[in-house]
């Protein structure tokens, strides 16, 4: 085992993660990702994010404040969120950084869709998001790899 230190400590290997561990490497620094859970490996190692709910679901306890608060849906190993929610990757809708102004609940974001219009694209290209938008997008983009 080596005596030096990273630079950076990454905790979690999600999708998030990841990206940001990859971008801090590729600037020259010295990186390393820490997680909690397993590598799941194989075609067949998570066949149905229901009938494996048990296996991939981060089950620790939790804190919710406020009365619009979500619970969000993570997964425990290599690939964090990405593990329930099978590697889809939509877009927000515009609306959803309004909420209070269009709904009345939680709060409005201090950004919008168009702040991260780009963004997005660059995470779809950088994980090879492949697939239709669908009926739901605000937008017609086009992924990366159709």
């Amino acid at each position: 085992m080596s005596s030096s230190s990273p630079d950076v400590i990454v905790v979690g290997a999600g999708p998030t993660e990841s990206l940001m561990a990859y971008e801090l490497a590729a600037s020259g620094l010295s990186v390393v990702v820490v997680e909690a859970g397993q590598r799941f490996g194989g075609a067949n190692a998570l066949e149905n994010s229901e009938a494996n709910a048990g296996k991939i679901m981060w089950s620790a306890p939790r804190k919710y404040d406020g009365k619009d608060f979500i619970v969000p849906k993570t997964g425990v190993g290599v690939g964090g969120g990405t593990l329930p929610w099978l590697g889809v990757m939509p877009r927000f809708h515009p609306d959803d950084f309004r909420t209070y102004s269009k709904e009345g609940v939680g709060a409005d974001w201090p950004i919008g869709y168009d702040d991260l219009r780009i963004h997005y694209a660059k995470v779809e290209r950088e994980f090879g998001v492949a697939g239709e938008c669908g009926p739901y997008s605000s937008e017609a983009y086009e992924l990366p790899m159709l």
